[in-house]
């Protein structure tokens, strides 16, 4: 498996003003706990064989210490999934801006939009009410951030699922990096 970091525009040849870096995977970690029905502990972490180099377009994500005030902060979501459901796959890095709503409100959400849906405490959401903006299909792995006081961005959670894309009152659906931080860090330290 290869991991490329620091890509932007798929399409372009030319080079682009940082180039990405391409790494190959010693070892994928998956949480044993996944669940392939309700997508809970949909979480890997990846070590590779060689280290990045952090340049302007790669650069590391902070582990968020909690996230218990984050409920209407907006977190950015990025990847290279379909632009719209059933739509065609970009060729440039998307990003769009989110609020994050608390799992309450993303199930009563949900309910409106006619799913009965369990969001326990391990997945975080955010998304619009009124939909317009979302993650989508091929999005999914991808990362959900904020900004800190500080400037530096946190990882506040990594795509997970969806119904449909950017649809009135579902919003993403993202694993809580804020419940995994002690499992990370365990594999972090080898």
């Amino acid at each position: 498996m290869l991991l490329r970091m620091g890509e932007y525009d798929l399409g372009d040849e030319s080079p682009e003003q940082y180039t990405y870096q391409d790494r190959k995977v010693a070892i994928v970690v998956t949480h044993t706990k996944f669940d392939p029905l309700t997508f809970e502990y949909d979480l890997a972490l990846m070590r590779f064989h060689e280290p990045v180099e952090f340049k302007p377009n790669v650069l590391p994500v902070c582990l968020p210490e909690t996230d218990d005030k984050l409920v209407g902060e907006t977190a950015w979501v990025t990847g290279w999934g379909r632009l719209y459901e059933e739509g065609p796959l970009p060729s440039v890095l998307q990003e769009v801006d989110l609020p994050i709503v608390n799992n309450t409100e993303c199930e009563n959400m949900y309910e409106k939009a006619g799913y009965r849906e369990h969001i326990p405490e391990i997945f975080i959401c955010a998304g619009y009410s009124a939909g317009g903006k979302d993650s989508c299909e091929g999005d999914s792995g991808g990362p959900m951030t904020i900004r800190r006081k500080d400037g530096r961005f946190q990882l506040a959670g990594v795509i997970s699922w969806g119904i449909g894309c950017a649809k009135q009152n579902q919003p993403g659906v993202m694993t809580r990096i804020s419940h995994f931080k002690d499992w990370i860090q365990t594999f972090l330290k080898f």
